[in-house]
């Protein structure tokens, strides 16, 4: 990142943004977070099952942007 993307995105330079990232990595390391590019979560079934549902309170709230142009044109 950036000096200036750091400055603008937190209000802070960049070595106080590495501080803090050191800082936050190495808190989660110990309670066991590993933040490796190659570590992911599996979500658990009750996870899985939020984000199903999540996801179809969002399509039901969601108009197609068909719908729109025919409610239009009435």
């Amino acid at each position: 990142m950036s000096r200036e993307e750091t400055e603008f995105q937190l209000n802070i330079n960049r070595d106080n943004a590495e501080q803090m990232k050191k800082s936050g990595e190495a808190s989660g390391e110990s309670r066991g977070k590993n933040f490796a590019d190659d570590s992911f979560k599996i979500p658990t079934d009750r996870e899985e099952a939020q984000i199903d549902k999540s996801g179809e309170a969002s399509r039901e709230k969601i108009q197609h942007p068909t719908e729109n142009i025919a409610q239009e044109c009435k």
